[in-house]
């Protein structure tokens, strides 16, 4: 039997590998995506599955689940950062894998990762080759970004150009976690980005060269919504310029400082191109960040948004 826990709960064994997994409304998603997990070749390890207030069937598909390697976390929804805080402080771990909602885990992802941090104590965070499967437009791409040993100083170069990692494929050192405090609750979007940048200060990495992990983009996540990008973009900025982030006493989006960030300011005019052509609702958190980054291009892009958006109706 899997256990369920209530958000008062805390389950006081301490693991070799917890495997973190957080779902919202994914009914038709969870069992296929958790049993990728329960069926690896690894057996030290357990599965936290955070029900993150579903209004869906999700949490009635994650007790059909019959494996007492499994612990359901069932709580009110406070979306992905805020119940991965919750979940690795509640589930004690040597090392902390992280598994991307509906996505796939290939059988022998945990066996490869733990053995590269049990034999390289150097290594903090290990990652692998992924396969990216666009449900939007349709399409799988394979991404080989990195592989191998990567120093920490030279990851921070990469970081400071852009994010070689995502985050469901990856596996890493608790102590090390924690060392940098873990996840930043301000970064809603683009937190593994802020994470890696962090921990990149303190421990190499490692980049499996071999596909152990499928990442679903779908139409109602973070990937397949303009707006939803436009946050991310911005997020993904700060944690790559740092510019203003020093505490965790601020809400990054109640502010939304210029950033005089070049890499932000073309992601953005790519991201106006993409929203005239689809965007049938104005994005209003593109548009705020348009007149901060842009300035007289965002009030441009501004108008032609506008433009499309009244002939739509």
């Amino acid at each position: 039997m899997n256990k369920l826990i209530s958000s008062l709960g805390f389950y006081m064994k301490k693991y070799k590998v917890a495997i973190f997994t957080a779902y919202y409304n994914r009914e038709n998603n969870v069992s296929e995506s958790i049993s990728s997990l329960l069926n690896q070749t690894y057996d030290d390890f357990v599965v936290v599955a955070i029900n993150d207030g579903s209004t869906d069937n999700t949490l009635s598909k994650m007790k059909d689940i019959n494996d007492d390697r499994l612990i359901i976390i069932d709580k009110d929804n406070s979306g992905f950062v805020s119940s991965m805080i919750y979940a690795i402080n509640k589930i004690d771990s040597e090392y902390i894998a992280i598994h991307g909602s509906g996505d796939i885990s290939y059988p022998d992802r945990i066996s490869l990762q733990v053995e590269v941090l049990d034999n390289n104590p150097n290594v903090g965070v290990v990652g692998c080759h992924y396969k990216n499967i666009d449900l939007t437009r349709n399409k799988s791409v394979e991404f080989h970004n990195l592989s191998g040993l990567i120093k920490g100083p030279e990851m921070a170069i990469q970081l400071s150009m852009k994010n070689p990692l995502t985050q469901g494929e990856v596996m890493l050192r608790r102590d090390v976690y924690n060392k940098v405090g873990g996840y930043n609750p301000l970064f809603i979007f683009s937190q593994d980005y802020d994470l890696w940048t962090r921990i990149s200060k303190v421990t190499d990495f490692f980049i499996i060269p071999k596909v152990l992990y499928e990442r679903y983009v779908c139409f109602d996540g973070v990937s397949g919504n303009v707006n939803k990008i436009a946050i991310q973009q911005y997020l993904a900025s700060v944690a790559r310029v740092n510019s203003f982030v020093d505490n965790y006493d601020i809400n990054v989006l109640s502010v939304f400082k210029k950033i005089n960030d070049p890499i932000l300011s073309k992601r953005l005019i790519r991201l106006n191109v993409r929203a005239i052509l689809y965007e049938k609702v104005y994005p209003k958190d593109l548009a705020r960040i348009n007149l901060l980054e842009l300035g007289t291009k965002g009030l441009f892009f501004n108008l032609l948004l506008n433009i499309c958006r009244l002939r739509r109706k």
